[in-house]
């Protein structure tokens, strides 16, 4: 099944003079909020996942996840890859 939204997302990113690639970027780290919805701290989620404390800590922080850390996270957590940041939409016009 077409996912409507996207559909419509990507007929609005069209112009006469071309497309409008779009690019995402992580503007700000969820992880905090979503261990307090889970009710769990850094040390459960370093216990659940076998990634080191350090590590962590840099996700709240600043440092972006790959993706199959973000995938970990996500499942541990029961969110998607997307809840783990704020995003920010970079237009460009091609």
């Amino acid at each position: 099944m077409v996912d409507v939204h996207l559909f419509f997302h990507c007929v609005t990113l069209m112009e006469k003079r071309g497309v409008i690639l779009t690019n995402y970027k992580a503007k700000k780290s969820n992880l905090k909020a979503l261990l307090t919805k889970n009710s769990m701290n850094l040390k459960g989620l370093e216990k659940n996942t076998n990634i080191p404390l350090e590590q962590l800590n840099g996700y709240i922080s600043k440092k972006v996840m790959n993706l199959s850390t973000a995938m970990t996270i996500s499942k541990e957590l029961n969110c998607t890859i997307e809840d783990l940041y704020d995003w920010e939409l970079e237009k460009k016009v091609k």
